[in-house]
């Protein structure tokens, strides 16, 4: 009887086991089987937040962008008067491709009297023709401003004098940096407009080269 009693609880036990073993089978099998649950996406019109930090800033040439630029220059007579400078400016587009500054400069005038001088210009660019990527840009500029030396500008004229100008230039991308090359030619007029009459104001027209730096703040 114990031998029969025995072999009835294995058989139960062995019953019961295959059982179990059968609904954990049959339920892996379902698991495997259901889809894969929908990933959450950004709605359309949404945009990544890396994105959106990424283009915070505005492109160059657009309307907002703003910048430091720091330049050099030298211009000529086509005599025997040299004026050498170096100009710190503020910028800003006030429009997509307009951009207005106000410019410092430090003066050296290489002529019969040598002196020095400090101007202040106001100028206005105009960026006509841009690449796609906006790495290479082509601008016109007209300018006006006020010139203080120390001796006449030219020999024989004032210490005061008016500087208007004109020209044309470029800025390049330089690689990753935000910093762009700049650089141009332009007519370098200066005068006092004849403040002190007629007969004083012998006024200087030069061709003036350029180059410098300029990068967003």
């Amino acid at each position: 009887m114990l031998v029969v009693s025995g072999l009835a609880a294995v058989t139960s036990a062995a019953g019961s086991f295959e059982v179990e073993a059968r609904e954990t089978t049959l339920a892996s099998t379902s698991l495997l089987l259901q889809p894969p649950a929908p990933q959450q996406t950004a709605p359309s019109g949404s945009t990544p937040a890396s994105t959106a930090v990424a283009g915070s800033a505005a492109m160059y040439a657009s309307k907002g962008w703003t910048g430091w630029t720091v330049t050099l220059g030298a211009a000529n007579d086509f005599d025997s008067n040299t004026d050498l400078t170096v100009q710190g400016s503020l910028s800003t587009f006030v429009a997509d491709r307009l951009e207005l500054g106000v410019e410092l400069g430090l003066w050296y005038f290489i002529q019969r009297d040598d002196t020095a001088g400090v101007s202040v210009n106001f100028d206005a660019r105009w960026h006509f023709w841009m690449s796609e990527d906006r790495a290479w840009t082509v601008f016109a500029e007209g300018r006006i401003g006020l010139l203080g030396s120390f001796d006449d500008v030219p020999d024989g004229g004032s210490s005061f004098n008016f500087t208007p100008g004109a020209g044309l230039g470029f800025t390049r991308a330089l690689g990753e940096s935000p910093a762009r090359l700049i650089g141009g030619l332009r007519w370098h007029h200066i005068s006092n407009a004849r403040i002190n009459g007629d007969g004083d104001n012998p006024s200087r027209n030069a061709l003036m080269a350029f180059v410098g730096v300029t990068w967003p703040f």
